[in-house]
Order: C-alpha cells, then structure tokens, then sequence
C-alpha cells in the first residue's frame, strides 16, 4: 500500500522529479511503478528490491557464462571468483574511484590539485 505522502495535486509524493503516479494508483508497489513509471514511494522500491533480489539469487545459482569471465560484472553480478573476474573488478572498482575523485576536486574548483582554468 502507498505511503500516504501526497501533493495538492494529487500526485503521488514520493519527491521523484519522474514520477507519474496519482495517489491511490493501484500499480503503487509493483515494480512497473518503480522502473517505467517512476516512483519512489516505500512500496515501489521494496518491490525493485526483491526483483533484484530474485535476479541474483537466479544468476547464482546457474552456470557463468563464458561472456562474462574476465570483466567486473563476472565478478560483481555472477559472484564468480575466478583470478580474471577478480582483477577486473579490482580495476574497474579503481577507475571508478579515481572519476569520482576528479569529479569532486572538479566541484570543488581543482582537479589533481592544480588550478582550474577559471583560475589561472
């Protein structure tokens, strides 16, 4: 059932900027309202979340496949263990690290420590 957080207009109040659920919509915590439709609301993320779940446990539980040995969702979303998987989540988690540093010294007006344009 949905959170009774509603806007004046009707619409569902899950503060999704994408949402396109009135309150009261009976697809509130499915995963269609959660995934094409938008919300954000308690129910519908529960909803996404044990579909990922079931996703999981399903890929766990069969065969690897060949495709994936050796890159970081072999490793991230098959759980295999194998020297290759590992090293190319250890990479790809490194490279991940290092965007995320250059985007907040870019926010914060440096990148590597040196001046941005705008200063110099």
């Amino acid at each position: 059932m949905h959170d009774d957080r509603t806007t004046p207009q009707g619409r569902c109040g899950c503060h999704r900027g994408i949402c396109r659920l009135e309150s009261g919509d009976p697809r509130h915590g499915t995963v269609n309202g959660y995934t094409n439709l938008g919300c954000g609301c308690v129910p519908c993320r529960a909803a996404h979340s044990v579909k990922c779940l079931e996703r999981r446990v399903a890929r766990s539980a069969g065969p690897i496949p060949d495709r994936v040995h050796g890159t970081p969702g072999g490793y991230g979303n098959y759980r295999c263990t194998c020297g290759d998987c590992r090293r190319a989540w250890a990479k790809d988690t490194g490279e991940r690290a290092k965007r995320r540093r250059e985007r907040l010294a870019s926010l914060a007006g440096t990148v590597s420590g040196k001046a941005s344009k705008k200063d110099r």
